[in-house]
């Protein structure tokens, strides 16, 4: 039988914001634990660049960006002539879902001008990708609803006021509960604990109070994360797909 595929990406989150990795008592995050204790733990595992997009264009070629021109945060978009993870996937007969911070499509250049073309063109449904919800805060193109409802004359532009990271959570698990019978591959690309800092409940008044508050919004944010990897993890599990 062929594995299920799901690939968790974080956002600016440091090496000591994990309560597995043992530096900072404050931080809380069980279920990232429960996945280092459960699974295997790579510890000297690094991105390609400390960059948004040209770290998310190798993870998702599987190429040194650097190859095609994506060497730093202004050189977007991915060029839809590189194969995706998603696309080498179809083809092996898996269905793909993007949820989250994309960053791959055109970005602004250095001198601060929008680049020309459909933004749409560079979109997850162009490299490979079945179902999308695309975006990192409240406001995301989709293909599908958060019910599962393909929209019609998608992509549409949603609006879900609540914390970034329950939606994204929300989309990935409606994914999986959709297609637990066929091979799935999730690229679930939270947009956590990058800026703008937020005040998540009820994560934040979970924080220790005698910590600033930038750090304490911080700490919410990821265990906003946590808990919605947990979810996801339960799904998974309710569905016999836990050790798939």
């Amino acid at each position: 039988a062929k594995p299920n595929v799901i690939l968790i990406y974080s956002d600016d989150h440091g090496y000591a914001d994990l309560a597995a990795q043992g530096v900072d008592k404050d931080i809380r995050t069980p279920h990232l634990d429960a996945l280092a204790r459960d699974g295997v733990r790579f510890a000297r595992g690094y991105v390609t660049a400390p960059q948004c997009v040209p770290s998310r264009a190798g993870v998702i070629t599987g190429r040194y960006q650097q190859r095609f021109g994506v060497d730093d945060n202004l050189k977007g978009p991915l060029p839809l002539a590189e194969l995706t993870i998603a696309e080498r996937l179809k083809a092996a007969g898996y269905v793909s879902a993007h949820v989250g911070k994309w960053h791959l499509e055109p970005t602004p250049r250095s001198d601060g001008k929008a680049e020309p073309g459909n933004p749409h063109a560079f979109l997850p449904g162009a490299q490979g990708f079945a179902e999308y919800y695309t975006g990192a805060m409240n406001n995301f193109v989709a293909s599908h609803d958060l019910k599962g409802n393909r929209l019609p004359n998608a992509p549409q532009r949603l609006n879900d006021p609540r914390f970034r990271c329950v939606w994204q959570a929300d989309a990935a698990i409606s994914f999986v509960e959709r297609n637990a019978r066929d091979p799935f591959f999730l690229y679930l690309a939270f947009y956590t604990p990058h800026v703008p800092l937020e005040s998540p409940e009820p994560w934040f008044s979970q924080t220790p109070a005698h910590l600033p508050k930038e750090r304490r919004q911080a700490l919410a944010m990821i265990a906003a994360m946590d808990d919605g990897i947990g979810r996801l993890r339960a799904a998974l599990k309710a569905r016999g797909l836990e050790q798939k």
